[in-house]
Order: structure tokens, then C-alpha cells, then sequence
């Protein structure tokens, strides 16, 4: 675990350090060096213990109350906080325990958040912020990677495999204004088939079954 988490420091700081392009909704991969494209992933599987890099927030470091975290698919409603308010300035680390529903602030060793377990369930992260008591307002705006979930549908979230590591994510959040808000590591992970995907494959597998059936009868009606 001490391994991956220097691995995925180096790659933030690298990433914050080399000039991005494409920082806008249009997902276009940030790092081609580091990560595969955007695979338009919207759920994800996590193993039991999964570590979490804040690389960058600009609604937090901007002054604004800004949440990172996840949501289980069974219960959007109730999203649990990987990184907060405090969480600001260097890069953070977070371990989140899926066996034991304990989310840790690996920077001081802290219990940042406790949630209940779902086994079995796919997970979506989310990013939210509000400055609704400021002198200049911002309404609060919660957006996530299911883009149904986001205000008017929209794609509000790039996710970037590792080029050397599938099961470790980019996730980056940006504004339909090509604003750029967020750039988290999260590794451990594996992406949900979309179901027109898993839609594909289901109609592959009967096309198997049936051409195997058909098989059999012709054989057996040949001997």
C-alpha cells in the first residue's frame, strides 16, 4: 500500500506540474502520458480497501466548502465524504475500508467518514461545493460521474484509466463552461459495463447458445 501511494503522489504532483490542455467538458485526456482516454465510465466495482489522492480543487482552494467522495448505487442519497473543507492545500490521502466502512485520512491517520457496508454494489464519486453564505453567493451544485444525476443530464465527469494500471483512475470534474474544478486518483477500482454494453454482451451469449443448439441438432441428426 506505501508503494501506491508514492506511486500515485508522483504522478499527482507530475500532473499538476506538466501544462494540461483540453481542461473542459469535452473530456479530452489532460495527460496522454499517464492515462488512457476518457472511457466514459459512470459506476465502478471497488475492492475491499481503496486509496484516494486529492490532486487538485479549485472550488476548494478558491475559499468555496467543497466535498469529494462516493455514493453507493443503491443509495444515491447518501453520499460519504472522502476528502472535506480541511482538506486543502497539499495533497491529501484517503484509504477507504469497503470491508469495515471507515473512510481514513491517511495524512494525520483520522477517521474522516463512517458508512454502512453494501456488498455487492457498484459505487459513483461525487464533488460539491457551496458558498451560499458569502457575500456573493454561489448556489450549491452537486455533480457526479452518472450524468442523468447532474443538471441537465450532462457529462460532468472525465474518467481516465492508468496507462500502467487499469484499476487506478483520474476522475476530473469540470463545469459545462469548460471551467475545470477537479482532478482525484482513485485506485482500486473497476468500471461497471454500460448497460448497452452488458445489453451487447447478453445478445452475444444467446447468439452462442442458439448457434450451439442448432449445432448439436444438426449432429445428432447426422449420426
Amino acid at each position: 500500500m506505501k508503494k501506491i501511494c508514492l506511486f500515485l503522489v508522483l504522478v499527482v504532483m507530475v500532473v499538476l506540474i506538466l501544462p494540461g490542455n483540453g481542461r473542459s467538458t469535452t473530456m479530452t485526456n489532460p495527460y496522454p502520458l499517464f492515462f488512457a482516454d476518457d472511457d466514459g465510465s459512470e459506476l465502478f466495482m471497488p475492492d475491499s480497501t481503496v486509496l484516494s489522492v486529492e490532486g487538485y480543487d479549485l472550488a476548494g482552494s478558491s475559499g468555496l466548502i467543497s466535498y469529494f467522495g462516493f455514493f453507493y448505487n443503491s443509495s444515491p442519497l447518501d453520499p460519504i465524504v472522502i476528502f472535506g473543507p480541511e482538506d486543502q492545500g497539499s495533497i491529501q490521502l484517503a484509504q477507504i475500508d469497503f470491508d469495515n466502512g471507515v473512510v481514513t485520512d491517511l495524512n494525520d491517520n483520522s477517521v474522516q467518514s463512517s458508512f454502512s457496508t453494501d456488498p455487492g454494489n457498484s459505487i459513483g464519486f461525487f464533488l460539491f461545493f457551496d458558498d451560499s453564505n458569502a457575500a456573493t453567493p454561489v448556489p450549491p451544485l452537486f455533480l457526479s460521474t452518472v450524468s442523468l444525476s447532474n443538471p441537465g443530464g450532462y457529462d460532468a465527469a472525465g474518467t481516465f484509466p492508468f496507462l500502467t494500471d487499469p484499476a487506478n483512475y483520474a476522475i476530473v470534474f469540470a463545469l459545462p463552461n469548460e471551467t475545470f474544478l477537479s482532478l482525484h486518483i482513485v485506485g482500486g477500482i473497476t468500471p461497471v459495463p454500460e448497460p448497452s454494453t452488458l445489453l451487447l454482451l447478453g445478445s452475444g451469449l444467446i447468439g452462442l447458445a442458439v448457434y450451439g443448439s442448432k449445432r448439436s441438432r444438426r449432429l445428432r441428426h447426422t449420426k
